[in-house]
C-alpha cells in the first residue's frame, strides 16, 4: 500500500462521496432533524470517518494496523448506507439518493480489496528472481521392468533345443543278462574215450 493516500483511487472516490453526503444533509436538514435530532450529525460523522481512516491507513503502519484502519472505514460505509436507506423508507429522502448509495457501496468494495491485498503474504525478492529449478530425474530401479513382447512374438511357441546338452552326471550303464547259445556245440571226443557197443560183452 502506498504511503501517499492521494495515489489511491479509493480515497478519491471516498472524498467525492463524502462531499455529496454533506450537500445532501444540508439540503434535507429539516426533514432529517424531524426524524431524529442526532440522525443528521450521525450521518455526517460516519461519512467523514470513511476518508479519514483511509488516509490514516496509508501511513507508516504494519499490515495489521493498516487492516484495522481499513476495517473502520468499511464499518463507516455500512453505517452511511444504512442511514440513507432508512431515510428513504421514512420518506425523508427520495430516490435521487440511489446513486449516492451505490457510490458508497463501491467505496466499500474497493476498501475490501485493499485490505485483502495488505494482508496477502509477500514473496521475498530473492525468491522471485530465482529461476525455476529442473525437476530431478527419478532413480532407475534395481530391476528395470522387462519390455512386453509383441503380439507376434507371443504367438510363436518355444522350440526345443536341437542339440541338448549332456547332463553333468550321465546315467549308469544297465547290465545285460547273458543270453543262451541257440546252437549247442557237440562235445569233442578225447583219446581215452571208447564207445561201448551193444555187442561188446566183456567178462
Amino acid at each position: 500500500m502506498p504511503h501517499n493516500p492521494a495515489k489511491l483511487e479509493v480515497v478519491a472516490r471516498a472524498d467525492a462521496a463524502v462531499v455529496r453526503v454533506h450537500q445532501l444533509a444540508e439540503r434535507y436538514r429539516r426533514k432529517l432533524s424531524a426524524l431524529s435530532p442526532g440522525l443528521r450529525n450521525q450521518l455526517l460523522r460516519s461519512a467523514t470517518s470513511i476518508g479519514l481512516n483511509l488516509a490514516e491507513a496509508g501511513g507508516y503502519h504494519p499490515p495489521s494496523k493498516t487492516a484495522a484502519l481499513l476495517d473502520v472505514a468499511i464499518g463507516s460505509c455500512n453505517e452511511v448506507e444504512r442511514v440513507l436507506r432508512l431515510c428513504q423508507r421514512l420518506k425523508a429522502l427520495d430516490e435521487s439518493t440511489d446513486q449516492l448509495i451505490e457510490d458508497i457501496c463501491r467505496v466499500r468494495r474497493m476498501t475490501y480489496g485493499l485490505r485483502r491485498r495488505v494482508l496477502a503474504p509477500t514473496t521475498p525478492p530473492s525468491e522471485e528472481r530465482r529461476p525455476p529449478q529442473p525437476h530431478p530425474s527419478p532413480r532407475s530401479p534395481i530391476h528395470p521392468p522387462q519390455p512386453n513382447p509383441s503380439p507376434a512374438a507371443r504367438s510363436i511357441p518355444p522350440q526345443p533345443d536341437p542339440s541338448p546338452r549332456s547332463p553333468i552326471h550321465p546315467p549308469a550303464a544297465q547290465s545285460i543278462p547273458p543270453q543262451p547259445d541257440p546252437s549247442p556245440r557237440t562235445p569233442t571226443p578225447t583219446s581215452d574215450y571208447h564207445p561201448v557197443s551193444d555187442f561188446d560183452h566183456r567178462p
